[in-house]
């Protein structure tokens, strides 16, 4: 019985770079764009940023539907035998509907029960969730920055592998290299180091639903890209073993 390992090779095509990649990676630039000039110019439209606004709603509808499918990938990968990777998106899972929750308040936006006192005291919105508590929220903002770059990273080094025909679990892992404007996005807006900061004094980088946006686009390409990959390395083994 082998021993279970991150990385192991898997028999799919490389990614290609050609007109579809181009497709996709006009597409995420056109939403990145969008998402900016849409929130910064109707940011005083309460039904399309307020709370429980479209933007909150669109976060909440996004980060449910990545979790549900990183554990659909998860649950794939391990029946296929690659329970490192599974389990390590299983985890992607848990962390995805946290997010969820947190932006649902855990509930109290939808039963509208009172926020505990100690909790209320501390909360700048006074709301049932960690993420807007101060020194919490700057550490969340740290992550999702550092996250960001490392994610720009593993892009740029998945493109330099497919490049080279290594195929690998650690696609499960890596972000697709049409993700890069979303992903520069994010870490354009919280970065607090040049050039960053003179592009937030040239533009009006100052509306936090906008990253908010972004990254539920980006969450729910990536996992979709990673369910769609898990589902045509299943196809492949049935077709193998059929043959």
């Amino acid at each position: 019985m082998k021993r279970p390992s991150l990385i192991e090779a898997i028999p799919l095509p490389a990614d290609r770079y050609d007109a579809r990649f181009g497709v996709a990676a006009i597409g995420t630039l056109a939403f990145t764009v969008l998402a900016y000039l849409s929130v910064t110019y109707y940011w005083e439209v309460r039904w399309f940023t307020g709370e429980d606004g479209v933007t909150e709603w669109w976060s909440v509808a996004t980060f449910l539907a990545a979790a549900a499918m990183a554990a659909l990938t998860a649950r794939a990968l391990v029946r296929s035998g690659y329970s490192v990777i599974g389990g390590i998106n299983a985890l992607l899972a848990v962390a995805f509907l946290f997010g969820a929750l947190e932006e649902l308040s855990w509930g109290q936006r939808l039963f509208g029960w009172s926020t505990p006192g100690a909790l209320a005291d501390i909360n700048k919105q006074s709301e049932t969730n960690v993420h807007n508590i101060p020194g919490v929220e700057d550490s969340i903002s740290t992550l999702f920055l550092w996250a960001s770059i490392l994610a720009l990273a593993g892009a740029v080094v998945r493109a330099y592998l497919h490049r080279r025909g290594w195929v690998t679990t650690a696609d499960f892992l890596l972000p697709r290299l049409f993700l890069a404007p979303l992903l520069l996005m994010i870490v354009v807006w919280f970065a607090d180091a040049q050039p960053f900061l003179a592009l937030r004094d040239r533009f009006i980088f100052n509306r936090p639903e906008v990253p908010e946006v972004v990254l539920g686009m980006c969450v729910i390409l990536y996992t979709a890209g990673n369910l769609r990959t898990v589902r045509a390395l299943a196809s492949h083994r049935s077709s193998v073993r059929s043959a």
